[in-house]
Formats: structure tokens, C-alpha cells, sequence
């Protein structure tokens, strides 16, 4: 169900002839998810606990839906190069913690919603000095 979710494929004859230990710790190196959870991952006691962990990461991110993973950008770096402020049309910065393109010419933040910009100046944020 994840790979489906995810577009992604698996070798079944390779993962059938895997040993627990190395099926696992691989998929924890190679799973879609961000620093804290890979840490989480690392740090697990033991083989059980890290199994535990993975499988509750992976129905979570089931649960969510599809999108990005947690360490993938919400927005595309090559789209954001072609994105500028309505307003000045200058490039625009963008602040991935608060999810807003910044144009620091027209001291407006405007919001990303869902990884979609809203380039409206009526939704934009006036920045503070």
C-alpha cells in the first residue's frame, strides 16, 4: 500500500531472501522521511523497536495522505526560481518554517497553502521593520 501511494516499486525475490535485520535497517536508511525521524530510527534499542517504529512512521504517513515527505521542499526549487513578487516583480525568498514567499523589495510575505503560493497581494503579509 505505501509503495503504491507513493509511485514506488519493490524487489520481491530480493526482499524475500532478506534476513529481518538487513531488510530493516535498510528500509530505515532508505525511507522518505526527515532527519528527527531517521534519528529516531538509528537510535531504536533494538532490532524489534526500530521495526515498531518504522511500521508507525510508514501508517502515519498512510494516514496523512499523499504529498512530500517530511525531508522533501514543499515547493519545487526550480519553481521558485521563476516566481516573483506581483507586486515589484522582483524574486521572492522563501521561509520554509513559515511557509511564505518573502519579497523583502515590497516587505510582503505571501502565504504557501498545501505547497500551492498564494501570490495575491490581498493574502500577502506586511513584513515588520
Amino acid at each position: 500500500m505505501f509503495l503504491e501511494a507513493n509511485n514506488m516499486e519493490a524487489d520481491w525475490d530480493g526482499v524475500s531472501e532478506a534476513d529481518n535485520e538487513t531488510l530493516v535497517n535498510t528500509l530505515s536508511m532508505m525511507s522518505p522521511y526527515g532527519p528527527a525521524e531517521k534519528q529516531a530510527l538509528l537510535e531504536a534499542e533494538d532490532l524489534k523497536t526500530r521495526a515498531e517504529t518504522l511500521i508507525a512512521m510508514t501508517e502515519i504517513a498512510l494516514a496523512l495522505g499523499p504529498g512530500p515527505m517530511p525531508d522533501q521542499p514543499l515547493l519545487d526549487p526550480k519553481m521558485l526560481q521563476l516566481l516573483v513578487c506581483p507586486h515589484t516583480k522582483y524574486p521572492l525568498e522563501y521561509d520554509e518554517a513559515a511557509q511564505e514567499l518573502v519579497s523583502l523589495k515590497a516587505k510582503l510575505a505571501y502565504p504557501v497553502r498545501d505547497g500551492v503560493p498564494i501570490l495575491l497581494i490581498s493574502e500577502a503579509r506586511p513584513l515588520e521593520d
